[in-house]
């Protein structure tokens, strides 16, 4: 399992398309992968509760599309990876817990994708 910390964002942004929310942080999706080294992953911030994106080292981030929606992510410093021999993969999931709660929360990854710097 992998750690990884962020700030939680207090006030959901649910309206908002995936394409919009990515174009606020200065993103547009690029193409899909099979999967991330876990060496990379060195953080992660909140778009919504089906999409995170995930910084990879040295301008390098990739989005997390869940298969559905993970509430908790909203309220959650810090996530815990599952992965396939070192790799984070569509097989695996996010696990995450509030802060005020024991429960661990399972959200399983639909889709992983490069993130492409708007300039």
């Amino acid at each position: 399992m992998l750690l990884s910390t962020a700030c939680a964002v207090p006030y959901p942004q649910e309206h908002k398309t995936q394409q919009q929310l990515l174009a606020e942080q200065g993103y547009v999706r690029d193409e899909a992968i099979r999967s991330i080294p876990n060496y990379r992953i060195s953080g992660w911030e909140y778009l919504d509760p089906q999409n995170i994106i995930l910084n990879g080292g040295a301008r390098q981030k990739y989005l997390v599309v869940f298969t559905s929606r993970c509430q908790d992510l909203r309220w959650s410093e810090t996530l815990a990876t599952t992965s396939t021999l070192s790799q984070l993969t569509v097989f695996d999931s996010v696990l995450t817990r509030r802060f005020d709660s024991p429960r661990l929360s399972r959200c399983p990854i639909q889709e992983l994708y490069l993130l492409e710097s708007i300039e």
